[in-house]
């Protein structure tokens, strides 16, 4: 709720960036990615051009790997602006079913898919940014990122494709 003029009730933003505002300053950003140790090299890249490209100190990195000696490892080769979370599995993790993915084989495979899509539910519980933009581990930036980019007031249009559909969009 934003004040108004004395004397008159608060009213509700029209937008919600009217609220940063009265706060002062753009909301915080972290960017996070939920990976493993097998994709090391990859997360080297994306982190590459995250030096490059992501507004740093200003908004936070965040890497969730699996808890365990391989992904331990692995972070102690990351970058030191990178904070990471060694997550232990998930409950009854050992009981969960995998799902069929394309172009994937493997029943362990599929269950770190899984593991992966749950692991990106918790993502708010290791960070106190107002906002956290997930990327993939194959994610490299190719253009700076800047809040008003982010917070931009225009319609938000978005578009891909795959394989086994024509290209879509959405606004």
């Amino acid at each position: 709720w934003l004040p108004g003029p004395p004397g008159a009730r608060a009213r509700e933003p029209e937008h919600w960036s009217d609220a940063l505002i009265v706060r002062g300053g753009w909301p915080s950003v972290d960017l996070a990615v939920r990976a493993y140790a097998g994709e090391l090299s990859r997360l080297l890249l994306l982190f590459r051009s995250v030096e490059l490209y992501w507004p740093l100190p200003y908004w936070g990195v965040l890497a969730v790997l699996d808890e365990g000696p391989f992904d331990a490892a692995a972070a102690m080769a990351l970058p030191p602006y990178v904070k990471v979370v060694l997550e232990p599995p998930p409950p009854r993790w050992i009981a969960w079913r995998g799902v069929e993915r394309e172009g994937r084989s493997g029943e362990e495979r599929s269950r770190g898919y899984v593991r992966a899509q749950w692991s990106q539910l918790l993502l708010d519980q290791y960070s106190q940014a107002d906002f956290i933009a997930i990327v993939d581990s194959d994610v490299v930036f190719y253009t700076y990122v800047t809040p008003d980019l982010l917070f931009a007031r225009v319609p938000v249009k978005a578009s891909g494709g795959s394989s086994s559909s024509s290209s879509h969009s959405s606004s």
